[in-house]
Order: C-alpha cells, then structure tokens, then sequence
C-alpha cells in the first residue's frame, strides 16, 4: 500500500484531502483549504461521522475484514532497518498499557511545573518517587 503522495502517484490522496477538509471546514461553518490557520492553537474545525455498519454487512464479517486488512497492513514490506509497521494509534497504545502496567504516566514538562508550582503553593513536598522521573517535552508526548 503506497503512502498518499507517493512517487508513483502523487495525486493520491488529493480527493480524501478534499473531501474532509469540505466535511470538516465547509460544512462545520470552519475555516477551510488555504483559510486553515497555519497555527494549531487556532485552529478548531471537527467533525464526527457515525455508521451503521450492519447496514452495509454483519457486524463479526466486518470485524473479521478488518482483521484481515490490519494483517495486510502488518504484513507489508518494510525497509531494512524497519522491524515492524504500527497501525495509528498503536505504538502510544502500548506505551500507555506499558506505563499503566507499572503504575506510571508521562506528564509534560509543561504539566509537571503546573504540578510543582501547585504542591508548592499548597506547601506539599514533592513524592519522592516523582522528584526524579525525567521530563517529556510536550512534542515527545503526542
């Protein structure tokens, strides 16, 4: 499966890019295509589409398609140095069932001085078991 925009094809992806953009932007009364603010603080179009998907096939098919498409997905070639091909979401996912399982959870730099300057302001000691964990930038937590 080629990326969109790949060499191959690079008008790829162009109409999907369209059509949420015209879901998203257009019919939300947001901004759109070159209107899109290039800060994304600003910027605040969504959009949420729900199916029913028995209405197209039973349910456990789908499921089971689904299955077989995210194996197809896995299965792909990968580079040389690539030891496996995470679906969306995936890699953050097991970093989440990783720290849970521990008892742990990252906090940003940004959160953990909102958290010190709060335990100071209350004048409670920071846990011993946190003065130490290192700190995530906000970009490394997204």
């Amino acid at each position: 499966m080629a990326p969109l925009g790949s060499p191959a094809a690079p008008h790829k992806g162009f109409g999907l890019g369209l059509v949420f953009d015209a879901l998203a932007g257009v019919l939300t009364g947001a901004a759109f295509g070159r209107d899109f603010p290039s800060e994304p603080a600003t910027a605040g179009n969504a959009f949420f589409w729900m199916l029913n998907v028995e209405a197209f096939l039973p349910r456990e098919e789908f499921l089971g398609r689904m299955e077989a498409q995210i194996d197809q997905v896995k299965a792909g070639e990968r580079l040389a140095d690539v030891d496996e091909l995470f679906l969306p979401g995936e890699r953050s996912d097991r970093r989440y069932r990783e720290l849970t399982t521990r008892g742990t959870a990252p906090l940003s730099e940004t959160t953990w001085e909102a958290l010190t300057k709060a335990l100071a302001s209350l004048s409670i000691a920071q846990p011993p078991a946190l003065a130490d964990e290192p700190r995530q930038s906000d970009s490394e937590l997204t």
